[in-house]
């Protein structure tokens, strides 16, 4: 799979040249920060966006830090007819070399600091249960242990997207606050 460097970008970008750059994360991570540029292009709502980039150009696709991205790049390649470029190490590469970025409202936590939050009160709330009311509480936290490791084995993540529907969560599709 081809991949472009933050770098790289920019300097394609700077030269004057028209790139089709797509952000690939959920509406309230895109809302929080974002580079100008970019296209909202959620990858889940793929099958709303794919048609609509063209495929006479690189597709330049981001996201935190480059899973999602891969994932976007490699669904357009199973479509046929598209160019695509994963954008290496995404938005927080692009924010660590100090390229501009637009910076929405702070008002909520991204959606992976809410899973790792969650996660986390999960597995404390089944030891605490297993220790004070029924050893059998314990299996929550095995649970969650072992849905953490499937997460970073398969790079999908059920409770992400759990979370992701949550009221707190939902924007409209264009990226704007959902009213």
């Amino acid at each position: 799979m081809k991949k472009i460097s933050v770098e790289e970008l920019k300097k394609k970008m700077d030269a004057g040249g028209e790139v089709q750059l797509v952000d690939v994360r959920s509406s309230q991570e895109y809302l929080s920060a974002r580079i100008v540029q970019a296209q909202f292009a959620p990858i889940t709502h793929f099958d709303h966006y794919a048609p609509l980039l063209d495929k006479e150009r690189e597709v330049y696709a981001l996201c935190g830090g480059g899973g999602r991205a891969g994932e976007f790049c490699r669904m357009l390649e199973r479509l046929g007819g598209y160019t695509p470029v994963v954008v290496d190490g995404g938005i927080r590469a692009w924010i660590e070399r100090g390229y501009p970025v637009e910076i929405g409202p702070k008002q909520m936590w991204s959606l992976e600091r809410q899973t790792r939050f969650g996660a986390g009160m999960l597995a404390l709330l089944g030891v605490l249960l297993g220790a004070f009311v029924h050893p059998g509480f314990l299996l929550l936290a095995g649970f969650i242990g072992a849905g953490l490791m499937f997460a970073a084995v398969t790079n999908f993540c059920g409770f992400s997207i759990l979370l992701s529907k949550m009221p707190w969560n939902r924007q409209a599709e264009d990226g704007s606050a959902a009213a």
